[in-house]
């Protein structure tokens, strides 16, 4: 029998994909929970959301919605800066400290009546309760029993295609939720967002390929054209829409009028990506 070379592009890769996924998560979980964290970290008033073309004040909390906030307002100006993109909230978030006032620009979407308000920025919670017990088990102890496993199957079986689409569609599973990468700062932002973006996008592509493969090549003849559509016709169009949203997302953060027009564009065909890859 043949002796095998050793695999060292696959481990070099394997090895970069680790330390990536590792340095997002570690900077995930610090955004997570500034409270415990973060020491001087400001509890996020809202979190800025782009629907339809306009940026919305979503999951806004109490001290804002006392200061005038309401939730889907139209983002106008954050402390005097035009609200150009994700940027400018996560900016202005990043360098308040507790007892600064957020001074926003915003407009309701029934009125369109633009008014400015001040937000009294609160110190980031930091009281364990099971509220809090809950989200660490979403955000901290599942991404890293996800990471774990799937580098450590990759690792295993570095040759196996069905264990590099088992470490994609556990990357995937580890990045459900948003990590505010707009606050992290210049180029580390883009980073995060590229990494988490990416992350969720490729999910789709591995867990349909981890069908066909897993445990073993689905069979051909049994449904040709089954896999035909999905070799074929649905993946190649899963990967144009992963780098469509990919470029989306971080233009939404660093300047959105860039990709205005794309996102525009490929909102017309949400129906269908929802039904080929899922809710997004």
């Amino acid at each position: 029998m043949k002796k095998q070379e050793f695999p060292l592009a696959q481990y070099l890769l394997l090895g970069l994909l680790f330390v990536g996924s590792c340095a997002y998560q570690v900077r995930a979980t610090i955004a997570a929970f500034p409270g415990f964290l973060g020491k001087g970290s400001v509890a996020w008033p809202f979190i800025p959301s782009y629907a339809k073309g306009l940026p919305h004040a979503t999951f806004v909390r109490p001290e804002a919605r006392k200061a005038g906030v309401a939730e889907r307002d139209i983002l106008i100006q954050v402390d005097g800066k035009p609200f150009t993109g994700k940027v400018v909230f996560g900016e202005a978030i990043r360098t308040a400290r507790p007892g600064d006032n957020l001074l926003v620009a915003v407009e309701s979407p029934n009125t369109h009546t633009e008014r400015t308000l001040a937000i009294p920025l609160a110190a980031a919670s930091a009281t364990l309760n099971w509220t809090v017990a809950f989200v660490v088990m979403l955000k901290v102890v599942m991404p890293a029993f996800n990471i774990a496993l799937g580098f450590w199957v990759a690792f295993v079986r570095p040759r196996d295609i069905a264990a590099w689409l088992l470490l994609g569609v556990l990357l995937g599973l580890s990045n459900l939720f948003s990590a505010g990468t707009e606050s992290w700062g210049w180029g580390v932002r883009d980073l995060g967002t590229f990494y988490f973006a990416t992350a969720n996008e490729l999910w789709a592509i591995c867990m349909l390929y981890f069908g066909l493969y897993f445990p073993e090549p689905f069979p051909p003849g049994r449904a040709r054209a089954w896999v035909w559509l999905a070799t074929k016709v649905i993946v190649p169009l899963l990967v144009i829409d992963a780098v469509v949203e990919v470029v989306v997302e971080i233009g939404s953060v660093e300047n959105y009028a860039s990709v205005a027009r794309l996102d525009g564009f490929w909102q017309h065909f949400s129906p269908f990506w929802f039904f080929t890859s899922g809710p997004r």
